[in-house]
């Protein structure tokens, strides 16, 4: 269709006041400098003036040029530019999660649309994942033996149908002769499901049964700290003697501390070996991995030699570290 190309002419005096003028010739020019509209002694009020001209369906495209003549011949130019009209592009963008539970009353989603043209629809499709899965338990870490006599640990993680640690819940652990229910039908007759775990430990093997086990720790080992670490041990009677050294003097049966201490040599995993040999030759031995964190071998410290002050007073800033840092 036929476009219309609005112009807006203001005249000032030095002092920014509006000059009531009239202007002898204001005309446009297309990019063949062919001269297509003008206007004669064009009278300003309030120092303004407004124009217009049509610009047909298939113009010429190109830089535009409007120039107005003064009274004094002083000519004032400006340029526009026509290039052709290009629908332009957009995207519908929806976010929604990928999984919902079957339980779930309302899900949040959000809608984006960018630089959408006029008279342009676009439908964007997204699918959802509903899982009837309520809640999954795993085990973490589980030790593939068991020692008869001494705990077994075990780490497990229970999180919803959508992968969320679930806090505050109680979990049931049964040996093989237990029972686990893991359907379980709502109200709504909507069919959901607990995700059951299970874990097969064996035997360890022992001619005299005789174990040593360290218990694990369920968090990673701060460096600078001496942390202290609990083993468990079984050791028989008739195969040792009054006493046997672990560099500790022990009984048959029980449980010791040690003390490791954690710091930049250890980071960011230690192992702890333990063992003994029994007078028979058998060895008694147990083995276990611990997470340090991320250690380094200066320390620096800095502090104000003030916890408090008012604005302007002076204190000092103090900087400690190693000896060789």
């Amino acid at each position: 269709g036929i476009c219309a190309v609005k112009i807006r002419i203001v005249c000032l005096h030095e002092d920014f006041r509006p000059a009531n003028k009239k202007i002898p010739l204001i005309y446009v020019q297309d990019p063949k400098k062919n001269r297509l509209f003008q206007w004669n002694d064009v009278k300003l009020s309030m120092g303004l003036t407004q124009l217009s001209f049509p610009l047909s369906s298939e113009p010429a495209l190109g830089t535009y040029k409007l120039v107005v003549e003064k009274s004094s011949r002083k000519v004032a130019e400006h340029t526009f530019y026509v290039e052709e009209y290009v629908l332009p592009k957009f995207e519908v963008l929806v976010t929604v999660p990928k999984q919902i539970s079957v339980l779930a009353t309302e899900f949040e989603m959000t809608v984006c649309g960018r630089q959408m043209g006029m008279g342009v629809e676009m439908t964007e499709v997204s699918s959802i994942s509903i899982t009837s899965t309520v809640s999954k338990l795993s085990f973490e870490n589980a030790e593939p033996y068991y020692k008869p006599g001494i705990p077994l640990f075990l780490q497990m993680k229970l999180v919803d149908g959508m992968d969320v640690p679930m806090a505050n819940k109680s979990i049931e652990i049964t040996g093989p002769s237990g029972v686990y229910k893991e359907n379980e039908r709502c109200d709504n007759s909507v069919l959901i499901y607990h995700r059951r775990a299970s874990h097969l430990v064996n035997r360890f093997y022992s001619p005299s049964q005789s174990y040593l086990h360290i218990e694990p720790l369920p968090k990673t080992l701060s460096c600078g700290n001496t942390e202290h670490i609990r083993v468990h041990f079984i050791l028989d009677p008739n195969a040792v003697k009054k006493e046997m050294i672990f560099y500790y003097l022990v009984k048959p049966k029980g449980d010791f501390l040690l003390n490791l201490l954690v710091d930049v040599d250890t980071a960011p995993i230690t192992r702890l070996l333990l063992y003994t040999i029994l007078p028979s030759g058998e060895l008694v031995a147990h083995s276990r991995d611990f997470t340090v964190e991320k250690c380094f071998s200066n320390k620096a410290r800095l502090w104000f030699s003030d916890q408090q002050g008012l604005p302007g007073q002076k204190t000092q800033l103090h900087l400690a570290a190693s000896s060789g840092s």
